[in-house]
């Protein structure tokens, strides 16, 4: 975002970090902002790799890819609100809402809008960028409960992005159905993973291919009932919540930014991580307590 190097360059100015690094959720657009931000970064880890690339810099280190996740939930949150939600009636229709940025994936917005007028007893929705946060000032109760309610979610990049929305689709249970372009999927979730789970996909950009992977996904949801839900759920949970990929980060620069003598292991309930000291023998000595929601 357009404030984020302003950020970075403060805490270089007061030189309240001697490490920064950056995960760039939105190097897939947004290129000034990242560039910006790059310069002022240790290391740079960008959720979306096939177009990380310009990011390279002399000053810099490009980190491994780590793809977005989900993140609305903390793992136990997460749990309780999956098995509450397991016998809620779950409609047919496709689930989705999108913000129309306008300045970029304004091709998305107009293909939501078709999909909405055409696509029978939908819950597509095409957000303003100035009304997002109608969507996140309701309670997490209430947003997994949005998502929880309908089987297939319609995943739509706004460009060949892997979106949070892939993640938090299987963490409800549901069925995701993505297109063809999203480019970093297949690297992120293997082919057998995504035919087991399953996450369908679509390979055209009109409603009538999206229209015969919605009616597929239907069927597999319904064939697979309340186990094919929670092993969407479980897989979400253990492989693409936001805690893997912070643990994935951290293992890059451990060696560069831990003392030898802090231990840090992710807070398996929670969205955050554990630092503990260990005495000159390997014995935990202190153990704050992670963020937990």
């Amino acid at each position: 975002m357009p404030a984020d190097h302003i950020a970075l360059y403060q805490m270089r100015a007061k030189n309240i970090a001697d490490f920064i690094f950056v995960w760039t959720f939105d190097n897939h657009h947004n290129w000034y902002s990242n560039v910006a931000a790059n310069a002022l970064a240790d290391v740079v880890v960008p959720s979306h790799k096939y177009c990380a690339n310009y990011m390279r810099s002399a000053c810099t280190i490009l980190g491994t890819h780590i793809p977005l996740a989900t993140n609305q939930w903390s793992r136990a949150r997460a749990r309780a609100l999956f098995a509450a939600s397991t016998q809620l009636a779950r409609r047919d229709g496709l689930h989705g809402s999108f913000v129309d940025h306008k300045d970029v994936g304004g091709d998305r917005a107009k293909f939501a809008n078709e999909c909405r007028a055409k696509l029978p007893e939908n819950a597509i929705r095409v957000i303003d960028v100035r009304e997002r946060h109608s969507y996140f000032d309701q309670s997490a109760e209430d947003r997994w409960h949005d998502w929880a309610r309908h089987k297939i979610e319609l995943v739509l990049p706004i460009t060949y992005d892997l979106s949070f929305r892939v993640f938090d689709s299987l963490l409800v249970g549901q069925v995701p159905l993505v297109p063809s372009w999203c480019r970093d999927l297949d690297q992120v979730i293997p082919l057998a993973m995504q035919q087991t789970l399953p996450v369908m996909r679509f390979g055209a950009p009109t409603v009538q291919a999206v229209e015969i992977a919605w009616r597929e996904a239907i069927r597999r949801f319904d064939a697979d009932g309340e186990a094919g839900m929670l092993r969407r759920h479980m897989y979400a949970l253990e492989n693409h919540h936001l805690v893997n990929r912070l643990k994935a980060i951290c293992s890059q620069i451990n060696d560069v930014v831990l003392p030898k003598n802090i231990c840090l292991t992710a807070d398996q309930d929670g969205i955050g991580f554990i630092l503990t000291r260990l005495s000159p023998a390997g014995d935990r000595i202190s153990s704050p307590s992670a963020l937990r929601s």
